[in-house]
């Protein structure tokens, strides 16, 4: 047995002289370097980040939401002007905003923000029920009118948007507005928003 593994370790040491001589080198591994974990390192950090982020906004939104019920309207904007700065894409923020400037008489710029948010959610029910709220602030109760009906169209089981749908029937039959008086919002989660905000706040 010894003779047998004498044997094969000369056998090997006689190969690698071959080698040397014939000019051949054995094939060495390559070096380990920091390039083939930093993209491990930047996904976790990424990971942490976003989480941080998310929670930040859920806090933030909150308490913008707790102003928004206290009557606080200027930092409950304060809140969630800042947020959007941060995260312009959070649906409920920018809904909320939108039905905040609408209270403080400021509709061109609850107009700006639903534009946007309509071409992106156009399935959305509590985007046109808030758009039409928005159409009806600024004195165009026809289009006002379309968008509460695609509203209780898109979610016929909602009892606000379906009041909200027969009163600008009965206010543009009589030449009037809607003025309904309630937000659709005011931080209610709607069915139809968790069905079509499969979205970051």
């Amino acid at each position: 047995m010894k003779r047998k593994v004498i044997s094969t370790f000369a056998a090997m040491s006689c190969g690698a002289v071959a080698l040397a001589i014939s000019g051949c080198r054995m094939g060495a591994l390559p070096p380990l370097t920091t390039a083939d974990v930093r993209p491990e390192r930047q996904n976790r950090h990424e990971k942490v980040v976003d989480r941080f982020e998310t929670k930040r906004n859920t806090a933030q939104y909150q308490a913008a939401l707790s102003r928004w019920r206290d009557g606080d309207t200027e930092r409950c904007r304060q809140d969630l002007e800042t947020m959007l700065r941060r995260d312009p894409q959070h649906r409920d923020a920018r809904l909320l905003l939108t039905e905040l400037y609408l209270l403080i008489e400021q509709p061109t710029a609850a107009e700006s923000l639903m534009q946007g948010m309509l071409a992106e959610s156009p399935n959305d029910a509590q985007v046109h029920h808030t758009m039409a709220m928005v159409l009806d602030a600024v004195g165009r109760p026809n289009e006002a009118l379309a968008q509460f009906q695609r509203a209780t169209d898109l979610d016929p089981d909602n009892e606000i948007y379906l009041m909200s749908y027969e009163a600008a029937t009965h206010a543009s039959s009589a030449g009037g507005t809607v003025t309904t008086g309630t937000f659709a919002y005011a931080g209610r989660t709607d069915r139809s928003a968790s069905r079509s905000s499969g979205q970051r706040h």
